[in-house]
């Protein structure tokens, strides 16, 4: 997948009053407004091109505890991260918790700059900074440089940009051929242009004229224009802050924590799981269904933390874990988040999303948490498989299947393609997995074995019985190619809209063989003449149950057809009428009523309407084994 190989996202980190936006305005003399109120109070971004050709975005994240959630904001979207340190003062309890904070984002590179070096002479810069080194050890900082650097003065200033180009350039790359997504972290209005936002674009591109979605709300505007670095673009790709003017859109229908993002997809989500792991300097374990505030890219959100394979977590451990937010957030799997506690403020753990949208389970569900677990170590390819073994007898529509994992088509088809054991109904189109494929073949025959064994009378099963297998509704299309497979290997038979099993044979017991044996003795010999039905089975001398269970088994064979009713004739006595009738209309062009050449059809003696012989006999039995 192509990579934005010359675009990087900084973020800066610290204490409050630690020099910042001194050292941003200094670096790239960009950041005016926040210069002349003396402290960043919203997420600004300034731009720098490095010597390498790598262009810079960075972020200057407030610092004051007050602000910790737009720090959590910017975060989301940055590569690498520059925290400041004053040298008079050394690590602070901010300092800490950014750090903190970077870690449980994910952040794995950056670089310290030790400011206000004017205000100490060099033996304590020296202390500072082997300070500095030692309270880094074990973090991701442990091995970064540390550079000294004055504000006032400008010294350090060319070995700051240098040490920055040096990190970047062993920084991963954002994939730019990916779905659109871009967390939205200022929003405002200027005057001729509108509404417009600003965020750091984590995948994908986007283009002038281009529709988009406002997530979660799901309002629809278009791209009016581009700004990145400060220019008017076409084009911005991931990895880049992109201030973009929106069209058709009022400044009132977008907050901080809304996300833009491809039509169709990233769809809201009030429930995500993923692992969890708690700082080791969370005052106390956080246990079950406990209260926390949830953040993630810009948004931040109050919810309850359900433990999925524990009753609680103790600092610096581990456990997997289901969010329960108070409002939908856009997540993707891979997201990074972060916890606090609700009153008072504190971070205390964050993680990786491994399910944005995960299905309904209980805690201590085995099989939620091993595939959950699958999700983790897998890639595209496991995620894939999981999510058609969650579709269950359902068919997945491949363009579906890449909206719901936000992945573009030819990805999902890569997938299925290194895929094992799928199902195609219709290639690049219609799949299923194979587990469910081959369970849902052994439901069908399952169903139908429990069925002849309830009804031993009757020949089949109505295909429609089978639209729903236990708990999980069964796809009309992937029912007709179970059958059809089924039916080529020879384990059932179809009859138009029935199935049974080859195996099936109509087994009547002996009081319904004596019963039946009756009704064809009568049916065979009185031929169009044969009594009613209701007659016929009094005639048998057996008890009405068993005697309408012997003429159902018989017309379910086949061996007599009910006309109506009332009336049944033998099969061979229709057949034979109904040639005749044929006959008739070939020879004579037509039959109807008192027509020369018409075959004798009149109603039975007894009273009874259809197809009867014109003599009638003259015996009727009362029972089995009545004289005539």
């Amino acid at each position: 997948m192509p990579l934005n190989e010359n675009q990087i996202v900084i973020g800066t980190a610290g204490h409050v009053d630690h020099g910042k936006t001194s050292l941003l305005k200094v670096l790239t003399d960009r950041l005016k407004e926040e210069q002349e109120r003396g402290m960043s109070i919203e997420l600004g971004f300034a731009f720098l091109d490095l010597p390498s050709g790598i262009l810079a975005g960075i972020i200057d994240v407030p610092g004051h505890e007050r602000f910790i959630k737009n720090m959590l904001a910017g975060s989301g979207g940055i590569d690498l991260v520059m925290m400041v340190i004053a040298a008079d003062e050394g690590v602070m309890p901010q300092t800490r918790e950014h750090l903190d904070i970077l870690e449980l984002l994910g952040i794995e590179r950056g670089l310290v700059v030790l400011t206000k070096t004017d205000l100490v002479d060099p033996e304590w810069l020296t202390v500072v900074t082997d300070d500095v080194r030692g309270q880094l050890a074990g973090t991701f900082l442990a091995n970064a440089e540390i550079v000294p650097f004055s504000a006032a003065t400008g010294e350090g200033a060319t070995d700051v940009v240098a040490a920055i180009d040096r990190v970047a350039g062993l920084a991963p790359r954002r994939p730019v051929d990916a779905i659109f997504r871009y967390p939205i972290d200022r929003v405002f209005t200027m005057s001729g242009a509108g509404t417009v936002v600003t965020g750091t674009l984590v995948s994908g591109t986007v283009r002038i004229g281009d529709t988009v979605h406002v997530l979660p709300k799901g309002v629809e505007t278009r791209v009016r224009k581009l700004h990145v670095h400060g220019e008017p673009r076409e084009v911005a790709y991931a990895g880049q802050r992109v201030a973009i003017n929106l069209a058709g859109i009022g400044r009132e229908d977008i907050v901080r924590g809304d996300v833009l993002a491809a039509p169709g997809y990233f769809s809201p989500s009030r429930f995500l799981e993923g692992r969890l792991a708690m700082l080791k300097s969370a005052p106390k374990p956080l246990v079950n269904g406990q209260r926390i505030r949830f953040y993630t890219s810009a948004s931040e959100v109050l919810g309850h933390v359900l433990l999925l394979d524990c009753d609680q977590v103790a600092p610096g451990q581990e456990a997997l874990a289901q969010f329960r937010l108070s409002e939908p957030v856009i997540a993707d799997k891979g997201d990074r988040y972060v916890i606090r506690t609700y009153s008072p403020m504190r971070t205390i753990g964050g993680g990786i999303i491994l399910d944005p949208k995960p299905p309904k389970h209980r805690r201590f569900d085995e099989g939620a948490i091993e595939a959950l677990l699958t999700r983790e170590m897998g890639g595209l390819v496991d995620t894939v498989l999981d999510h058609l073994q969650r579709a269950g007898y359902q068919v997945v529509e491949v363009g579906e299947l890449a909206r719901n994992l936000n992945t573009r088509v030819e990805d999902v088809l890569q997938a299925l393609d290194e895929a094992p054991d799928l199902v195609w109904l219709e290639r690049d189109a219609l799949c299923v997995s194979a587990e469910n494929w081959e369970r849902l073949r052994e439901g069908i025959v399952a169903e139908l074995e429990a069925f002849h064994q309830r009804e031993p009378l009757k020949r089949a099963l109505p295909k429609s019985n089978l639209r729903r297998l236990g708990k999980l509704e069964v796809d009309p299309k992937l029912l007709d190619r179970a059958l059809a497979s089924l039916e080529s290997e020879g384990t059932v038979r179809m009859a138009g809209p029935e199935v049974a099993l080859t195996s099936h044979q109509v087994r009547m017991s002996p009081k319904q063989q004596q019963a039946a044996d009756t009704l064809l003795e009568i049916f065979v010999e009185d031929g169009l003449a044969a009594p009613n039905v209701r007659d016929a089975l009094d005639m048998t001398g057996a008890d009405t149950e068993t005697a309408k269970a012997a003429f159902q088994a018989l017309v379910q064979r086949g061996d007599l057809v009910r006309l109506n009713e009332e009336v049944a004739v033998h099969r061979d006595v229709y057949e034979e009428s109904i040639a005749k009738i044929l006959a008739a209309i070939r020879e004579h062009g037509g039959i109807g009523i008192g027509a020369e050449h018409e075959p004798q059809i009149r109603a039975p003696a007894h009273g009874a309407p259809g197809l009867h012989r014109p003599d009638p006999p003259h015996r009727r039995r009362k029972g089995v084994g009545s004289q005539s």
